[in-house]
């Protein structure tokens, strides 16, 4: 094969790790590299990954905004979702990367994984969302969600009469005046 695709993929942090999950179904004779490339202010971490699929071979390679713990960074596979997942701890905790790859740039492979994603200003209240690498085989749906209730049944602070508002019921809101209000 001459070309590889890019595969896409998620991504999400924390204040000392980045999460990144890489999606290909039925990934086979797959590779994955994570290292630091560079010194000083000039390091980086790097991540190359490539694997074939359904006669198609993909390869993402990434230097990525600052440097990370290679020692401590781990990867592993998802069998039954087609899913790669790196955890990549950073060198340095601190403030979040304004974006994964060392280099500004339109990457549409690359996208934001809203289901991890916490604001930097709530990290520490939010309960984590760590991927389990000790069970990695058989995710499943959605579990959990059985019992919800979006406030039905209960009173919501604006549901209290307003003095001078009176309450407009469906019949009323269907019948409109025949010519136009003129402004006083």
């Amino acid at each position: 094969m001459c070309c590889r695709a890019t595969p896409v993929h998620k991504w999400s942090q924390r204040k000392d790790r980045i999460f990144l999950e890489i999606g290909v179904q039925d990934a086979e004779n797959i590779s994955a590299k994570i290292e630091n490339n560079g010194e000083g202010d000039n390091e980086h971490g790097h991540i190359h990954f490539s694997c074939s699929s359904s006669g198609k071979d993909y390869e993402l390679d990434i230097e990525l905004f600052k440097a990370i713990s290679t020692e401590d960074s781990k990867w592993g596979t998802e069998s039954g979702r087609g899913m790669v997942r790196f955890l990549i701890l950073k060198k340095e905790a601190g403030p979040h990367w304004p974006r994964l790859q060392s280099v500004k740039g339109h990457y549409p492979q690359c996208q934001v994984d809203w289901s991890r994603y916490v604001d930097e200003d709530e990290e520490d209240e939010t309960e984590e969302k760590e991927f389990d690498f000790n069970n990695l085989g058989g995710m499943g749906g959605m579990g959990g969600m059985g019992d919800l209730n979006f406030g039905e049944g209960e009173e919501d602070s604006d549901d209290e009469e307003v003095e001078g508002v009176e309450e407009t019921t469906p019949e009323a809101a269907k019948t409109l005046p025949e010519e136009p209000i003129e402004d006083a």
